[in-house]
C-alpha cells in the first residue's frame, strides 16, 4: 500500500493499477491535484465479509475463496473505519493526508478458517476456488463483464501482492488497538452458541 500523498501533483499510474484500483485511485488524484480539504481513506479488506458464508462454512465445512488461500490479508472491522472516519471528519489537522485503515495482523484465509472453525467448533478447510468455474457462475448469476474482468484482476493481484498494511495509521486515529477477527468473530456470534449464531445469520 502507498504512503500518504502530499505533493499536488498526478501520481503515476499504469493500465494494470487503474483496473485494479478503480475510480479510488483515479478520485485520490483528484484530491493530490488540489482538493487539499479532503483526506483520503485506504480500508484494507473487510472482516464483515466473512459475515455472509458462515451458514456455507457450517454446512459444509470448508471456506472457498478464487485465490489462493495462503494470500494474506491485514483484514479490518468495519466499525473501526467507522471509527477512523468520524476522528477525521471531527478534528482537526487531517485536511490533505491519507490514512492506509488495516486490521493488526495479516491473516491467510488458512487462518481466518481457523478462527471460524474454533467459533464453530467444527473443522473448516479453507480452499482456493477454481477462478475460470468462479468466473462463469458469476457471469451466469448476471455479474457485468466489467465488474467480472476487475475482481479477477483484484483476484489476481493477490496472488501475487497480497493485500496487507501497517495498524498504525487505524491505530493513530483510534487511540487503541485495531480489533482482531478473533474479537469480531466472537462479538458476531454474540453470547450465543455458535450454531445459535449461524441461524440467526440465517434469518
Amino acid at each position: 500500500m502507498s504512503a500518504p500523498l502530499s505533493c499536488p501533483e498526478m501520481v503515476p499510474v499504469n493500465e494494470e493499477q487503474v483496473r485494479v484500483g478503480g475510480r479510488a485511485l483515479w478520485l485520490e488524484n483528484l484530491v493530490a491535484l488540489g482538493a487539499g480539504a479532503l483526506a483520503p481513506l485506504r480500508p484494507c479488506a473487510y472482516m464483515q465479509n466473512v459475515l455472509p458464508r458462515v451458514p456455507t462454512v457450517a454446512k459444509l465445512g470448508r471456506l472457498e475463496v478464487p485465490y489462493d488461500v495462503d494470500s494474506e490479508f491485514s483484514m479490518v472491522d468495519l466499525g473501526d473505519v467507522a471509527a477512523a472516519a468520524a476522528a477525521v471528519l471531527l478534528e482537526p489537522g487531517h485536511e490533505g493526508r491519507t490514512y492506509e485503515l488495516c486490521g493488526p495482523v495479516p491473516l491467510s484465509h488458512r487462518q481466518v478458517a481457523a478462527v471460524l472453525s474454533a467459533a464453530l467448533g467444527q473443522p473448516v478447510e479453507a480452499v482456493a476456488a477454481d477462478l475460470f468455474g468462479w468466473e462463469a457462475r458469476v457471469r451466469s448469476a448476471g455479474l457485468s463483464p466489467y465488474a467480472i474482468d476487475a475482481l479477477m484482476r483484484m483476484f489476481r493481484w493477490y496472488d501475487a501482492h497480497d493485500f496487507v498494511g501497517s495498524p498504525s495509521d487505524l491505530e493513530g486515529l483510534l487511540g487503541r488497538p485495531a480489533g482482531s477477527l478473533d474479537q469480531f468473530v466472537h462479538r458476531e456470534l454474540g453470547g450465543r452458541t455458535a450454531r445459535e449464531g449461524v441461524r440467526d445469520l440465517r434469518s
